[in-house]
Protein backbone atom coordinates (compact mmCIF):
# COMPACT_ATOMS: atom_id res chain seq x y z
CA UNK A 1 0.00 0.00 0.00
CA UNK A 2 2.68 2.43 0.87
CA UNK A 3 4.10 2.04 -2.40
CA UNK A 4 0.99 1.95 -4.59
CA UNK A 5 0.29 5.42 -2.24
CA UNK A 6 3.88 6.92 -3.81
CA UNK A 7 2.67 5.77 -7.67
CA UNK A 8 -0.86 7.28 -7.36
CA UNK A 9 0.36 10.44 -5.86
CA UNK A 10 3.35 11.02 -8.35
CA UNK A 11 0.77 10.55 -11.19
CA UNK A 12 -1.94 13.18 -9.35
CA UNK A 13 0.54 15.55 -9.09
CA UNK A 14 2.23 14.90 -12.70
CA UNK A 15 -1.94 15.25 -13.66
CA UNK A 16 -1.92 18.52 -11.63
CA UNK A 17 1.37 20.27 -12.81
CA UNK A 18 -0.29 19.52 -16.57
CA UNK A 19 -3.39 21.16 -16.00
CA UNK A 20 -1.52 24.32 -14.24
CA UNK A 21 0.41 23.99 -17.05
CA UNK A 22 -2.00 24.45 -19.42
CA UNK A 23 -3.93 26.70 -17.57
CA UNK A 24 -0.74 29.08 -18.01
CA UNK A 25 -0.47 28.98 -21.57
CA UNK A 26 -4.05 28.38 -23.09
CA UNK A 27 -5.23 31.71 -24.60
CA UNK A 28 -8.14 32.06 -22.90
CA UNK A 29 -10.15 35.41 -21.87
CA UNK A 30 -12.04 37.58 -19.40
CA UNK A 31 -15.30 35.86 -21.41
CA UNK A 32 -17.75 38.25 -22.83
CA UNK A 33 -18.14 41.02 -19.61
CA UNK A 34 -14.83 42.52 -20.02
CA UNK A 35 -16.74 44.62 -22.92
CA UNK A 36 -19.65 45.79 -20.16
CA UNK A 37 -19.09 49.23 -18.79
CA UNK A 38 -20.36 52.03 -17.60
CA UNK A 39 -20.75 54.50 -20.28
CA UNK A 40 -24.63 53.79 -20.85
CA UNK A 41 -25.13 54.11 -17.18
CA UNK A 42 -24.50 51.50 -14.26
CA UNK A 43 -24.65 48.35 -14.87
CA UNK A 44 -24.07 44.69 -13.21
CA UNK A 45 -20.29 43.59 -13.54
CA UNK A 46 -19.55 46.60 -15.65
CA UNK A 47 -15.76 47.02 -13.55
CA UNK A 48 -13.48 45.33 -15.57
CA UNK A 49 -14.73 46.34 -18.79
CA UNK A 50 -14.59 50.21 -17.67
CA UNK A 51 -11.18 50.03 -16.75
CA UNK A 52 -10.02 47.96 -20.02
CA UNK A 53 -12.33 51.07 -21.79
CA UNK A 54 -10.71 53.64 -19.88
CA UNK A 55 -6.99 52.26 -20.81
CA UNK A 56 -8.05 51.37 -24.69
CA UNK A 57 -9.53 54.83 -25.16
CA UNK A 58 -6.54 57.10 -23.24
CA UNK A 59 -3.50 54.61 -23.91
CA UNK A 60 -4.19 53.42 -26.68
CA UNK A 61 -3.97 49.84 -25.78
CA UNK A 62 -5.23 46.73 -27.74
CA UNK A 63 -8.03 45.13 -25.44
CA UNK A 64 -6.39 42.00 -26.84
CA UNK A 65 -3.15 42.48 -25.33
CA UNK A 66 -4.64 44.24 -21.98
CA UNK A 67 -7.18 41.07 -21.84
CA UNK A 68 -4.26 38.72 -22.28
CA UNK A 69 -2.02 40.10 -19.91
CA UNK A 70 -4.11 41.00 -17.33
CA UNK A 71 -5.13 37.34 -17.45
CA UNK A 72 -1.82 35.69 -16.82
CA UNK A 73 -1.29 38.23 -14.11
CA UNK A 74 -3.92 37.20 -12.06
CA UNK A 75 -3.49 33.24 -12.81
CA UNK A 76 0.49 33.57 -11.82
CA UNK A 77 -0.61 35.59 -8.60
CA UNK A 78 -3.46 33.36 -7.65
CA UNK A 79 -1.24 30.50 -7.96
CA UNK A 80 1.96 32.04 -6.05
CA UNK A 81 -0.16 33.36 -2.96
CA UNK A 82 -2.29 29.60 -3.10
CA UNK A 83 1.57 28.36 -3.03
CA UNK A 84 2.79 30.10 -0.52
CA UNK A 85 0.34 29.74 2.12
CA UNK A 86 0.07 25.59 1.27
CA UNK A 87 3.97 25.89 1.89
CA UNK A 88 4.04 28.39 4.89
CA UNK A 89 1.04 26.57 6.47
CA UNK A 90 1.80 23.01 5.91
CA UNK A 91 -1.29 22.07 3.86
CA UNK A 92 -1.74 18.91 1.68
CA UNK A 93 -0.66 19.94 -1.79
CA UNK A 94 -3.40 17.27 -3.39
CA UNK A 95 -5.96 18.86 -0.46
CA UNK A 96 -5.80 22.50 -2.22
CA UNK A 97 -5.05 21.40 -5.78
CA UNK A 98 -8.02 18.65 -5.62
CA UNK A 99 -11.01 17.59 -7.81
CA UNK A 100 -13.55 19.61 -5.92
CA UNK A 101 -11.15 22.88 -4.82
CA UNK A 102 -8.66 24.34 -7.27
CA UNK A 103 -8.54 21.94 -10.05
CA UNK A 104 -11.75 22.20 -10.58
CA UNK A 105 -11.55 25.65 -11.24
CA UNK A 106 -8.29 24.85 -13.02
CA UNK A 107 -9.67 21.94 -15.52
CA UNK A 108 -12.82 25.16 -16.41
CA UNK A 109 -10.70 27.78 -17.01
CA UNK A 110 -7.79 25.79 -19.11
CA UNK A 111 -10.38 24.21 -21.06
CA UNK A 112 -10.07 25.58 -24.74
CA UNK A 113 -14.20 26.05 -25.07
CA UNK A 114 -14.64 27.55 -21.88
CA UNK A 115 -13.39 31.44 -20.86
CA UNK A 116 -14.99 32.39 -17.99
CA UNK A 117 -12.22 30.66 -15.52
CA UNK A 118 -10.36 33.83 -15.42
CA UNK A 119 -12.80 35.74 -13.95
CA UNK A 120 -13.38 33.58 -11.06
CA UNK A 121 -9.26 33.42 -10.32
CA UNK A 122 -9.63 37.23 -10.39
CA UNK A 123 -12.34 36.86 -7.95
CA UNK A 124 -9.97 34.51 -5.53
CA UNK A 125 -7.40 36.48 -6.07
CA UNK A 126 -9.39 39.76 -4.56
CA UNK A 127 -10.52 37.32 -1.83
CA UNK A 128 -7.06 36.02 -0.39
CA UNK A 129 -5.52 39.72 -0.57
CA UNK A 130 -8.22 41.14 1.69
CA UNK A 131 -8.03 37.91 4.31
CA UNK A 132 -4.32 38.66 4.46
CA UNK A 133 -3.91 42.29 4.33
CA UNK A 134 -6.91 42.74 6.83
CA UNK A 135 -4.88 40.12 9.18
CA UNK A 136 -1.68 42.35 9.00
CA UNK A 137 -3.00 45.94 9.62
CA UNK A 138 -6.81 45.46 10.67
CA UNK A 139 -7.94 48.30 8.53
CA UNK A 140 -11.58 48.02 7.64
CA UNK A 141 -11.44 50.53 5.41
CA UNK A 142 -9.31 48.77 2.79
CA UNK A 143 -11.52 45.69 4.20
CA UNK A 144 -14.85 47.23 2.82
CA UNK A 145 -12.85 48.52 -0.63
CA UNK A 146 -11.70 45.02 -1.49
CA UNK A 147 -15.40 44.03 -0.81
CA UNK A 148 -16.72 47.04 -3.08
CA UNK A 149 -14.14 46.05 -5.67
CA UNK A 150 -15.25 42.43 -5.64
CA UNK A 151 -19.05 42.60 -5.55
CA UNK A 152 -19.06 45.14 -8.76
CA UNK A 153 -16.60 42.69 -10.87
CA UNK A 154 -19.14 40.08 -9.88
CA UNK A 155 -21.71 39.48 -7.35
CA UNK A 156 -20.79 36.03 -6.64
CA UNK A 157 -17.84 37.39 -4.64
CA UNK A 158 -20.95 38.19 -1.84
CA UNK A 159 -20.86 34.26 -1.73
CA UNK A 160 -17.27 33.75 -1.26
CA UNK A 161 -16.49 36.65 1.63
CA UNK A 162 -20.22 36.33 3.59
CA UNK A 163 -18.99 33.65 6.03
CA UNK A 164 -15.26 34.70 6.36
CA UNK A 165 -16.01 38.07 7.04
CA UNK A 166 -17.93 36.79 9.86
CA UNK A 167 -15.03 35.33 11.60
CA UNK A 168 -12.37 37.87 11.18
CA UNK A 169 -14.89 40.41 12.13
CA UNK A 170 -16.49 38.64 14.77
CA UNK A 171 -14.72 40.85 17.73
CA UNK A 172 -15.92 44.35 16.47
CA UNK A 173 -19.57 44.13 16.10
CA UNK A 174 -19.96 47.30 14.89
CA UNK A 175 -17.80 46.99 12.09
CA UNK A 176 -19.24 43.87 11.08
CA UNK A 177 -22.98 45.70 11.12
CA UNK A 178 -21.92 48.31 8.88
CA UNK A 179 -19.77 45.40 6.73
CA UNK A 180 -23.36 43.39 6.06
CA UNK A 181 -25.16 46.49 5.45
CA UNK A 182 -22.81 47.51 2.97
CA UNK A 183 -22.32 43.84 1.32
CA UNK A 184 -25.73 43.03 1.36
CA UNK A 185 -27.20 46.49 -0.21
CA UNK A 186 -24.82 46.10 -3.15
CA UNK A 187 -25.62 42.43 -3.93
CA UNK A 188 -29.20 43.70 -3.65
CA UNK A 189 -27.75 46.73 -6.24
CA UNK A 190 -26.31 44.17 -8.90
CA UNK A 191 -29.42 42.25 -9.09
CA UNK A 192 -32.00 45.22 -9.40
CA UNK A 193 -29.36 46.80 -12.07
CA UNK A 194 -28.43 44.17 -14.36
CA UNK A 195 -28.62 46.47 -17.67
CA UNK A 196 -30.94 45.50 -20.49
CA UNK A 197 -30.82 45.90 -24.28
CA UNK A 198 -30.56 49.49 -25.22
CA UNK A 199 -27.38 49.71 -22.71
CA UNK A 200 -26.00 46.50 -24.91
CA UNK A 201 -26.28 48.72 -27.84
CA UNK A 202 -24.69 51.56 -26.77
CA UNK A 203 -22.08 49.51 -24.68
CA UNK A 204 -21.40 48.75 -28.55
CA UNK A 205 -21.76 51.96 -30.04
CA UNK A 206 -19.08 53.87 -27.44
CA UNK A 207 -16.20 50.17 -27.93
CA UNK A 208 -16.88 50.39 -32.24
CA UNK A 209 -16.16 54.22 -31.60
CA UNK A 210 -12.19 53.38 -29.81
CA UNK A 211 -11.83 50.72 -32.58
CA UNK A 212 -12.89 48.00 -31.51
CA UNK A 213 -14.96 46.08 -33.28
CA UNK A 214 -15.39 42.29 -32.11
CA UNK A 215 -17.86 42.26 -29.42
CA UNK A 216 -20.39 39.57 -29.59
CA UNK A 217 -23.74 41.76 -28.90
CA UNK A 218 -25.77 38.72 -29.21
CA UNK A 219 -24.32 37.17 -26.19
CA UNK A 220 -24.11 40.50 -24.29
CA UNK A 221 -28.01 41.16 -24.96
CA UNK A 222 -28.22 37.60 -23.59
CA UNK A 223 -26.46 37.83 -20.24
CA UNK A 224 -27.46 41.70 -19.12
CA UNK A 225 -31.57 40.92 -20.58
CA UNK A 226 -32.64 37.29 -20.41
CA UNK A 227 -30.38 35.86 -17.42
CA UNK A 228 -32.81 35.46 -14.61
CA UNK A 229 -32.74 33.28 -11.56
CA UNK A 230 -32.57 29.38 -12.48
CA UNK A 231 -34.17 28.39 -9.17
CA UNK A 232 -32.87 25.03 -8.95
CA UNK A 233 -36.60 23.25 -8.03
CA UNK A 234 -37.56 24.05 -11.47
CA UNK A 235 -34.68 22.92 -13.26
CA UNK A 236 -35.61 20.01 -15.24
CA UNK A 237 -33.81 17.09 -13.82
CA UNK A 238 -35.73 14.21 -12.44
CA UNK A 239 -36.16 13.46 -8.70
CA UNK A 240 -32.99 11.01 -8.79
CA UNK A 241 -30.93 13.69 -10.30
CA UNK A 242 -31.75 15.96 -7.51
CA UNK A 243 -31.08 13.26 -4.99
CA UNK A 244 -27.86 12.37 -6.40
CA UNK A 245 -27.05 16.15 -6.72
CA UNK A 246 -27.28 16.14 -2.98
CA UNK A 247 -26.02 12.95 -2.02
CA UNK A 248 -22.71 13.83 -4.74
CA UNK A 249 -22.67 17.08 -2.28
CA UNK A 250 -22.53 15.09 0.79
CA UNK A 251 -19.41 12.93 -0.65
CA UNK A 252 -17.19 15.53 -1.69
CA UNK A 253 -17.52 17.12 1.71
CA UNK A 254 -16.24 13.76 3.29
CA UNK A 255 -13.60 13.90 0.32
CA UNK A 256 -12.46 17.34 1.56
CA UNK A 257 -12.33 16.57 4.83
CA UNK A 258 -10.47 13.02 3.97
CA UNK A 259 -7.53 14.53 1.83
CA UNK A 260 -7.13 17.48 5.08
CA UNK A 261 -6.94 14.67 7.24
CA UNK A 262 -3.02 14.03 9.25
CA UNK A 263 -2.72 12.46 12.24
CA UNK A 264 -0.86 15.10 13.67
CA UNK A 265 -4.05 17.04 13.97
CA UNK A 266 -6.06 17.38 17.22
CA UNK A 267 -9.56 16.14 17.17
CA UNK A 268 -10.95 19.56 17.75
CA UNK A 269 -8.91 21.03 14.54
CA UNK A 270 -10.47 18.08 12.63
CA UNK A 271 -14.58 19.18 13.98
CA UNK A 272 -13.50 23.14 13.56
CA UNK A 273 -12.50 22.26 9.61
CA UNK A 274 -15.09 19.90 9.20
CA UNK A 275 -17.72 22.24 10.94
CA UNK A 276 -16.89 25.17 8.89
CA UNK A 277 -16.49 23.64 5.77
CA UNK A 278 -20.70 22.49 6.36
CA UNK A 279 -21.50 26.25 6.86
CA UNK A 280 -20.04 27.07 4.18
CA UNK A 281 -21.82 24.33 2.22
CA UNK A 282 -25.22 26.31 3.33
CA UNK A 283 -23.82 29.10 1.07
CA UNK A 284 -23.07 27.05 -1.58
CA UNK A 285 -26.50 25.22 -1.88
CA UNK A 286 -27.81 28.59 -1.26
CA UNK A 287 -25.85 29.64 -4.39
CA UNK A 288 -27.05 26.70 -5.87
CA UNK A 289 -30.46 27.45 -5.82
CA UNK A 290 -30.19 30.51 -7.76
CA UNK A 291 -27.52 29.32 -10.25
CA UNK A 292 -26.51 25.96 -11.34
CA UNK A 293 -22.84 26.26 -12.68
CA UNK A 294 -21.38 23.80 -9.91
CA UNK A 295 -18.22 23.33 -10.87
CA UNK A 296 -17.15 27.16 -10.13
CA UNK A 297 -19.13 26.89 -6.79
CA UNK A 298 -17.31 24.25 -5.77
CA UNK A 299 -13.88 26.25 -6.43
CA UNK A 300 -14.56 29.35 -5.68
CA UNK A 301 -16.30 28.10 -2.08
CA UNK A 302 -14.45 25.76 -1.22
CA UNK A 303 -10.89 26.60 -2.20
CA UNK A 304 -11.26 30.05 -0.36
CA UNK A 305 -13.24 28.75 2.91
CA UNK A 306 -10.25 26.10 3.49
CA UNK A 307 -7.06 28.56 2.36
CA UNK A 308 -9.26 31.35 5.16
CA UNK A 309 -9.57 28.31 7.78
CA UNK A 310 -5.27 27.89 7.62
CA UNK A 311 -5.04 31.02 7.59
CA UNK A 312 -7.05 32.20 10.42
CA UNK A 313 -7.25 28.31 12.10
CA UNK A 314 -6.24 29.35 15.52
CA UNK A 315 -9.55 31.92 15.66
CA UNK A 316 -11.60 29.55 14.29
CA UNK A 317 -13.50 27.99 17.34
CA UNK A 318 -16.74 25.44 17.36
CA UNK A 319 -18.54 23.47 19.79
CA UNK A 320 -17.78 20.00 19.76
CA UNK A 321 -21.44 18.12 18.45
CA UNK A 322 -21.94 14.38 19.82
CA UNK A 323 -23.37 13.20 16.60
CA UNK A 324 -19.88 13.81 14.45
CA UNK A 325 -17.98 11.96 17.20
CA UNK A 326 -17.70 8.94 14.19
CA UNK A 327 -15.75 11.40 12.12
CA UNK A 328 -12.24 11.48 13.53
CA UNK A 329 -12.26 7.30 13.57
CA UNK A 330 -13.73 7.49 10.15
CA UNK A 331 -10.95 9.53 8.40
CA UNK A 332 -8.10 7.77 10.72
CA UNK A 333 -9.14 4.32 9.46
CA UNK A 334 -9.82 5.50 5.54
CA UNK A 335 -6.67 8.11 5.57
CA UNK A 336 -3.93 5.29 4.70
CA UNK A 337 -6.10 4.85 1.56
CA UNK A 338 -6.81 8.28 0.57
CA UNK A 339 -4.50 8.63 -2.22
CA UNK A 340 -5.86 5.44 -4.04
CA UNK A 341 -9.89 7.06 -3.35
CA UNK A 342 -8.38 10.18 -5.05
CA UNK A 343 -6.97 7.88 -7.96
CA UNK A 344 -9.78 5.47 -8.79
CA UNK A 345 -12.56 8.08 -8.32
CA UNK A 346 -11.32 10.21 -10.51
CA UNK A 347 -10.57 7.78 -13.33
CA UNK A 348 -14.30 6.59 -13.13
CA UNK A 349 -15.51 10.09 -13.12
CA UNK A 350 -13.00 10.59 -16.58
CA UNK A 351 -14.82 7.05 -17.76
CA UNK A 352 -18.47 8.06 -17.27
CA UNK A 353 -17.04 10.83 -20.00
CA UNK A 354 -18.31 13.65 -17.50
CA UNK A 355 -18.12 17.20 -19.14
CA UNK A 356 -14.21 18.02 -18.01
CA UNK A 357 -14.94 21.58 -16.55
CA UNK A 358 -17.47 20.02 -13.78
CA UNK A 359 -15.14 17.53 -12.13
CA UNK A 360 -17.12 15.63 -8.99
CA UNK A 361 -19.91 17.39 -9.52
CA UNK A 362 -21.49 16.45 -12.18
CA UNK A 363 -22.16 12.78 -10.91
CA UNK A 364 -25.30 14.76 -9.22
CA UNK A 365 -26.19 14.23 -13.39
CA UNK A 366 -26.83 10.28 -13.40
CA UNK A 367 -28.43 10.45 -9.99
Amino acid sequence: MKYLNLILKSIILIYSIYLIKTLLTINNTMGVERHLMYESGYIRRGLVGEIFFLLVKYFSFSIDVINFYSSLLIKIGVLIIVSSIVYLKKINFFLIFSAPLMIAGITFSAAPEWIFGNLDFLLLLIFLLQVIIYRKNKNFIVYLFFSVIGIMIHELYFFITVIPSFFLLRQEKRKKIIYYILICSLFILQGIHKGDASQVQEINKQWNNIGVYDININVLKGLVSNSGLNFWWIVNKTLNQKIGFILNNLVILFFIALLNYNKKNSRAEIFHFFILLCIQNIVFFSLSMIANDFGRWYFLLFTSITLFYYLEKDNIFFKRLKYLEFLPKALGKLNPYKYTIYFFWWCSIWQLELPSVYPLSSLSKYG
